[in-house]
């Protein structure tokens, strides 16, 4: 294939992925057809199977993808970060900010629509993630700088507080996303005794 053919396949892929997260985002995985894919795509059906086995393919690939993209914003958190606080505001910053959040809600909503061996591939993504929030969380309270029971109940309290903000938040509203990043950064170090 060319270089315009292999950028233009790219395209198309990516515009199938957008689209397939889209409309799992609206109608779930299972209210969602591959012609409606297609349609949302601007393609035949028989021409997105050129790009796509199924629709389970297209779950995973959506999911794993925004899976890295999570990942990627948090290991950024944590090497630009000076301290623990300062790496859980930024943790919490990016976590809001990801470039597609509407897309966030489907790693709880769909995951559970997976073939067992996909799911466990994301489910060990997913603890990774986990793992990134805990370590910081961890060394907080080793250094003195937090203050809580249990850093578990935290991470929990506050993984359920962000990917609520997308069931809430009005893009054209009074609030950006990145100033409910910040109002929820300020709220979490506060509860968690950080002046």
């Amino acid at each position: 294939m060319s270089g315009t053919g292999q950028r233009v396949g790219v395209v198309t892929k990516n515009r199938i992925m957008v689209g397939a997260a889209d409309l799992f985002s609206q109608n779930g995985y299972q209210s969602t057809s591959m012609r409606d894919v297609a349609e949302k795509a601007g393609l035949q059906v028989s021409s997105l199977y050129r790009h796509v086995t199924g629709k389970q393919d297209l779950l995973y690939t959506v999911l794993d993808r925004l899976m890295d993209e999570v990942l990627d914003v948090g290991r950024q958190a944590l090497t630009e970060g000076t301290s623990a606080p300062d790496r859980l505001r930024r943790l919490i910053h990016n976590n809001i900010c990801l470039v597609r959040p509407e897309e966030t809600a489907l790693l709880q909503s769909e995951l559970g629509n997976l073939e067992p061996r996909d799911r466990s591939r994301l489910v060990e993504k997913r603890d990774a993630y986990q793992t990134m929030w805990l370590s910081v969380l961890d060394d907080g309270v080793a250094r003195g700088d937090f203050v809580t029971q249990d850093v578990n109940v935290v991470y929990f309290g506050i993984m359920g507080a962000i990917n609520y903000v997308e069931f809430w938040h009005n893009p054209e509203g009074k609030l950006s996303r990145a100033e409910v990043a910040e109002i929820f950064a300020d709220w979490i170090l506060k509860s968690l005794g950080v002046p």
